[in-house]
């Protein structure tokens, strides 16, 4: 039996990821305060002004919804466009509160958990300073 791919099986810790990277490309950090900043983040990094005509979920749309339903929706329809890779970059943490900081994380790990073999490259990274907080949430959301 296979195992589920896990969120920690996605994430590295670097000392700098202020570099470029390539579409798409995530960047998540201390201005995010609220959740939805954090979906309305995702949606104008993943379907950008040259990409709207991806979204699934909203036709010519960076907007896909106000909760995590539909946060996921937009992580998991990922899969359906064919991308060789995408980078979640978290430059800092976002400034959620705890509730949402670990649904947020469940997110990813429901989003990593539909990886296959042969999908896109997942790259999620954390700087290096917060390795010791993303491995305390990480193990939280694996008990659940």
């Amino acid at each position: 039996m296979l195992k589920r791919p896990q969120l920690r099986d996605f994430v590295s810790h670097l000392e700098k990821t202020d570099q470029n990277w390539e579409w798409p490309t995530v960047v998540v950090d201390a201005s995010i305060k609220q959740v939805w900043e954090l979906f309305d983040r995702f949606g104008a990094c993943v379907f950008d002004h040259q990409h709207q005509h991806l979204n699934p979920i909203m036709l010519d749309s960076s907007y896909f919804g106000a909760g995590f339903n539909g946060f996921l929706d937009c992580l998991v329809s990922l899969y359906d466009l064919h991308l060789e890779k995408i980078t979640i970059v978290h430059h800092d943490f976002p400034v959620l509160e705890d509730e949402d900081m670990y649904i947020y994380f469940e997110c990813l790990q429901d989003f990593c958990s539909a990886w296959r073999e042969g999908n896109m490259k997942i790259e999620i990274v954390f700087q290096m300073d917060w390795r010791e907080e993303v491995e305390r949430i990480l193990k939280k959301t694996e008990l659940i």
